[in-house]
């Protein structure tokens, strides 16, 4: 029986710990993609009555976490190739954006911070969950120079989505070329070169965007098709 974990959430309202648990578990892949919740039984595990765990349904719905069927019930949500590539197509966009104001506002602070994520992401001998978490902080720590709270909050969601297939990429392909297009991101910002920027952060995402629809075409073409299965929540 896998354990979502609420004990860290416990300071936090009780649909906000239920929200905050349960994206957890679907980011981390502990919830996986199609997985079906009984939400008697979350609310339950979690010690808690149906009305948190609907809440924290309707948030994780509006990230595009979790889709909703009147009278079927609740799903992990699957993302299809197409909406991989809206999704990392709008995420370029936006932190194209992003870039063009954050450049300029960088301060010698940040890159050093930003180098130094890098170079521990270089020395990583476990790229998987760890990877995640600098891959989140180096893009974070550039576009929160742009000053725009709204428009990284926006970022995050996107991101957020796309991670639990990420960690599909990282698991699957190579990181070599992600790590060298970090680096020629990080010179681009030392030469103040936003244009430069733009134009590796775009190659960066949309190539991320293409190992993954690659990939699900592979399990597609090879994995036969299951019925849908139950996985009882333990909130540990």
């Amino acid at each position: 029986m896998r354990k979502i974990g609420l004990q860290k959430h416990v300071q936090l309202s009780r649909s906000e710990a239920v929200r905050e648990a349960l994206r957890d578990a679907i980011l981390s892949g502990v919830l996986p993609p199609g997985e079906r919740l009984n939400l008697d039984e979350v609310a339950e595990e979690f010690g808690v009555s149906r009305m948190p765990v609907r809440d924290a349904v309707r948030q994780l719905e509006t990230e595009g976490l979790l889709k909703v069927f009147p009278y079927k019930g609740v799903e992990v949500s699957t993302l299809s190739t197409g909406e991989i590539e809206e999704l990392f197509t709008l995420r370029s966009a936006l932190e194209q954006v992003a870039i063009g104001r954050a450049v300029p506002r960088l301060s010698a602070e940040t890159i050093d911070d930003m180098r130094r994520i890098l170079e521990e992401i270089d020395g990583l001998e476990d790229r998987t969950t760890r990877w995640l978490e600098l891959n989140a902080a180096f893009h974070h720590a550039l576009n929160a120079a742009c000053g725009w709270p709204r428009l990284l909050e926006m970022i995050d969601t996107l991101r957020s989505n796309a991670d639990r297939y990420v960690r599909s990429y990282v698991t699957n392909a190579g990181l070599s070329v992600s790590q060298q297009q970090h680096w020629a991101l990080l010179h681009a910002c030392e030469a103040g070169d936003a244009a430069k920027a733009k134009q590796v952060i775009d190659a960066h995402l949309m190539g991320t965007a293409n190992s993954l629809i690659q990939i699900l075409q592979q399990n597609l073409d090879e994995t036969p098709e299951q019925p849908s299965r139950r996985r009882k929540i333990n909130a540990g």
